[in-house]
């Protein structure tokens, strides 16, 4: 995911060239239990709704169809309702964070 929000340009290498994946892992892992229910709790409702659109959980999608997933997710941002909405914005700033 956080690729998918910081992707690999021209002039910039992507979330997955930084190894955001690994800082995040590392947050989560020595974070109180209440983050770490939140990491669990959104990633199992992204897999659920990917689940229930394409059949497959997120990292099993195809590009295209975590692209429109996370594009849909990510659409209240600032006002965020569903457990989606809320990773999103959770997912997005721990990989912004990870990348600097």
């Amino acid at each position: 995911m956080s690729e998918l929000i910081i992707p690999a340009d021209a002039s910039s290498p992507g979330a997955k060239a930084a190894k955001v994946n690994e800082y995040i892992d590392l947050i989560v892992s020595v974070s109180p239990e209440p983050t770490k229910q939140t990491w669990h709790e959104g990633l199992a409702a992204v897999n659920k709704t990917s689940s229930d659109r394409y059949g497959k959980p997120f990292a099993d999608a195809s590009a295209e169809q975590q692209i429109e997933l996370l594009t849909e997710i990510s659409k209240n941002e600032k006002s965020p309702q569903t457990v989606e909405e809320q990773f999103f914005r959770t997912i997005k700033y721990a990989t912004v964070d990870g990348y600097y």
